[in-house]
């Protein structure tokens, strides 16, 4: 178990990737509040600013913002969460001493030393932090259950994703449960509020949920956004095809991706821009178009990645 790992009282670091969604958010939290519950010297952190989702539940509940991790320091003690890939997580991630990665996304980074790892093929990160709970016959504080309760509300689209499994499902019911809390009404509000996009400007909306991905020698990024809405958004599609545009030179990149998903309908508007039409070969995108609507398609990890990945190997032939 963890805390027989860590015998030193130096500080552990805990947070989840850059631009932090709040199934990121909330696991960096609950965890550390679990950690502290063991006697282990912990702090949850963050790469970026809260989300809509997760400002909405910070004050609807009165809670405090993680404080910014604004360097990590040589040899630093870290636990990763929502992440495993290095191009996600902090500078100098590389120089620092990794005890722990627990993430529901494969595993992508190689790591020199033996890492304890737990990586699920379910929902939500937070899922497995509350299952950690249990192992350790805790409970968490409310807060923390808030927390867990929206991310996973929020990563599974209030479990219509196909991502959500009955881990997810069993781990709702039980948080919702202790709260006394009406987690349909409380996921609508979740989702209601991330999908307001009011006063923001092209570029917030876009780095609010987005990753980076390497395909092979395919590099670049892919956005998510949900909406209630569609027809709202789509109006400024050309403004967001300009971002995208301008992201990927800026970065050199060979992609930038916009997933617009419609969270009711369960589908999503796909818009690109790319330098050699692989991403418009992987998904039939007519040729003159930047977009194209992708029925029953509305998770990016489970959907659209690997698709692209399908399309990319047959194409480059790449391992």
């Amino acid at each position: 178990m963890i805390h027989e790992q860590i015998s030193s009282n130096r500080l552990i670091h805990i947070f989840g990737h850059k631009n932090p969604d709040l199934d990121s958010y909330s696991s960096a939290y609950a965890y550390a509040q679990l950690l502290k519950q063991l006697k282990i010297t912990a702090k949850a952190f963050k790469l970026g600013e809260e989300n809509q989702e997760t400002l909405f539940v910070l004050n609807k509940f009165n809670m405090k913002k993680l404080p910014f991790l604004n360097k990590l320091e040589s040899k630093a003690q870290v636990i990763l969460v929502d992440h495993n890939d290095f191009s996600q997580s902090a500078p100098n991630i590389e120089n620092s001493k990794i005890f722990e990665i627990i993430d529901h996304h494969r595993l992508t980074t190689k790591i020199k030393e033996t890492v304890r790892t737990t990586i699920e093929p379910i929902g939500s990160t937070a899922t497995i932090i509350y299952t950690l709970y249990k192992k350790y016959k805790l409970l968490p504080d409310k807060n923390s259950a808030r927390l867990l309760l929206a991310a996973i509300l929020s990563d599974t689209l209030i479990l219509k994703s196909p991502t959500s499994t009955l881990k997810d499902k069993k781990a709702t019911k039980e948080l919702a449960d202790f709260l006394s809390i009406d987690y349909e009404q409380f996921g609508i509000e979740i989702l209601t509020a991330g999908t307001n996009i009011e006063g923001l400007s092209i570029e917030n909306i876009l780095k609010s949920d987005r990753k980076r991905y390497v395909f092979g020698t395919q590099k670049g990024s892919i956005a998510n956004l949900n909406t209630l809405n569609i027809d709202k958004v789509l109006k400024r599609k050309e403004l967001f095809i300009s971002a995208l545009q301008k992201h990927m030179d800026a970065r050199n990149d060979d992609f930038a991706i916009l997933l617009i998903s419609q969270i009711l309908e369960k589908n999503c508007y796909l818009l690109v821009a790319e330098k050699n039409k692989l991403i418009h070969k992987s998904f039939s995108i007519p040729q003159g178009k930047q977009g194209i609507l992708l029925p029953g398609v509305i998770s990016r990890k489970k959907q659209v990645v690997p698709q692209i990945e399908q399309s990319l190997n047959k194409v480059l032939n790449y391992q």
